[in-house]
């Protein structure tokens, strides 16, 4: 099962190169080439993907820019890696279809501006190696490496012991009695700024309860305030409306029905026309209807100004109440009811905080516990790793190494447990182990590194290993056993070894091989896939040049 993985490297006018785009497949890749050829330009070009530093003296000399850019996917759409990445991106705003691979982009200008892109979407060098972190390790002499930072060792080991679940449950732990902590810690702090608000509450919640107010009761009384302010002029025009309607000779009831007594004439001389009678006969109850109506509407209107008072005084009421608490009246209730809630608080003030205080102690019986449970599984996992990366270092040439994981109480729980975890090392005989971060030489930190990654390698780690100078200072011997154990890690990993040794270029499944060609002022640099016929030719050159002997010895080297 391969992990994500960088699939396509194009670079133009970096250093020597003029134009290189390269593909390559998951698992173990080596690079090779004669020394100053410039196998590093690959590092130099990964390094600025993941937000390295850039300056204008990086470019080819006479070209304005410089671009790299590179593709990242997985070889199943189901990578948790690969699907956790992109959510990762997703949240920071970037748009990204699941089965779409990831391009980074970088490119650098002469002024010395660099212009940084992912997905297609500017960010900044800060962001990108942000978003980068855990996409790539880089391993040689210049670059830090993730396994010198505690949190990446801490959780080394906690791959190693298989303390997952429980490494999860002491974060849900932590998080659940910090929460009840801060409410516990909130409620006693705020005690006394409640009990000097006690007799506002109260003064707040009788006014409101006091008015005894209904919802949209004021709208109600709007309307009714309207007709009593204009009561008179209502049943002066009622009036009139009704004189319309009821005059005997003129009035407009009389009207119609002489006029559907006319009509009934020609309803005679022409049937056709009967059915518009039902228009006229309907329009005839519906006015009457009307003035039905309308005259007992008027028997409710009637000039009252203590009503009226009495409308205007409970308007102003309920105006001084949605001007303290609230736009509406319901705001106003909802404020009382929260009051009242405050005001029960109060009450029970003391039970309350006895409750919060048994969620607080509860809730850090568990954490101690599932702490207690992960320091003992830490503990025993750290004693064997320890043990098992001396052998492993001892195999890949540091025999007098001695490593060990060290555990150390903190003086409190955190969400990672409760314990500082960090590997020490001392590489030669009679010196004082020392942090891992501290070890000087690149290629020791290398082969410790993958000795760590060989034990402790998870679904977690890191996707995609660069080592640059893992084979410094070895023979054939350790060199074999830095292949193996390259091999395996390539079972899980993309990795990329630059490398001079025959027996660790061999074992890879994809090899590139870096020349360096001069025309003139000019210099260039290119990179080529050796096809698996041409490999030997390679390796025989690295055994010490091309000959019936090397080719037959290299040969053999890539045959096992």
């Amino acid at each position: 099962r391969k992990r994500v993985h960088l699939t396509k490297l194009k670079i133009e006018n970096l250093a020597l190169v003029d134009s290189l785009d390269i593909d390559f497949l998951s698992g173990g890749i080596s690079v090779t080439g004669e020394t100053g050829a410039g196998k590093s330009m690959i590092l130099g070009a990964l390094r600025l993907l993941v937000g390295g530093r850039a300056d204008a003296t990086m470019m080819r000399k006479g070209k304005d820019r410089a671009i790299i850019e590179g593709v990242y996917e997985a070889d199943s759409k189901d990578d948790a890696r690969e699907q956790e990445w992109k959510k990762r991106l997703t949240e920071a705003g970037f748009e990204l279809d699941k089965n779409d691979p990831v391009i980074i982009r970088r490119e650098l200008t002469r002024t010395g501006r660099s212009i940084a892109q992912i997905a297609g979407r500017l960010v900044t060098v800060k962001q990108l190696a942000e978003l980068t972190e855990n996409l790539i390790d880089i391993h040689s002499q210049r670059d830090q490496q993730s396994l010198s930072r505690k949190s990446q060792q801490r959780e080394a080991v906690d791959s190693f012991a298989g303390t997952g679940k429980l490494v999860r449950e002491v974060a849900d732990n932590y998080h659940k009695w910090k929460s009840a902590k801060a409410d516990y810690d909130e409620w006693l702090s705020r005690e006394r700024e409640l009990r000097r608000e006690e007799d506002l509450f109260q003064f707040q919640l009788n006014e409101i309860r006091g008015a005894n107010i209904q919802i949209d009761e004021d709208k109600e009384l709007s309307q009714r305030e309207n007709i009593l302010a204009n009561a008179g002029e209502i049943r002066s025009t009622i009036a009139k409306i009704l004189s319309l309607l009821q005059n005997d000779d003129s009035g407009v009831l009389n009207q119609l029905s002489g006029l559907r007594r006319e009509f009934q004439k020609i309803i005679k001389l022409d049937n056709k026309t009967g059915e518009w009678e039902e228009l006229l006969a309907q329009s005839l109850v519906t006015l009457s209807e009307f003035e039905q109506q309308l005259s007992s509407y008027q028997e409710g209107i009637y000039v009252n100004p203590a009503e009226l008072i009495n409308v205007q005084d409970r308007l102003d009421t309920l105006s001084k109440l949605k001007r303290k608490y609230g736009d509406t009246l319901e705001e106003v209730i909802n404020f009382a009811n929260e009051v009242e809630d405050k005001l029960n608080t109060l009450g029970n003030f003391d039970e309350h905080v006895s409750g919060l205080k048994i969620k607080v102690e509860q809730a850090k019986k568990h954490l101690d516990m599932s702490a207690e449970k992960l320091t003992k599984k830490r503990i025993k996992a750290a004693e064997k790793l320890s043990k098992i990366v001396k052998s492993e270092l001892s195999d890949l040439g540091m025999k007098e190494t001695n490593f060990f994981v060290k555990i150390e109480t903190r003086d409190e729980i955190t969400e990672t447990g409760a314990e500082d975890i960090e590997f020490y090392i001392a590489v030669n005989p009679g010196e004082d182990a020392k942090p891992i971060s501290k070890v000087a030489s690149g290629g020791e930190l290398s082969r410790i590194t993958l000795a760590i990654k060989c034990v402790t390698t998870c679904n977690n780690d890191v996707p995609i290993l660069i080592f640059d100078e893992i084979d410094s200072g070895i023979g054939g011997t350790v060199a074999h056993a830095v292949a193996e154990r390259l091999l395996r890690l390539a079972d899980e990993h993309q990795i990329f070894v630059i490398t001079h040794m025959p027996q660790i270029a061999c074992r890879s499944k994809s090899h590139f091989v870096v020349t360096k060609k001069t025309s003139g002022n000019k210099t260039s640099v290119r990179i080529d896939y050796l096809q698996p016929e041409k490999r030997d030719k390679e390796i025989a050159r690295m055994l010490g040049g091309e000959s019936e002997t090397t080719l037959a010895h290299a040969k053999e080297l890539l045959k096992n």
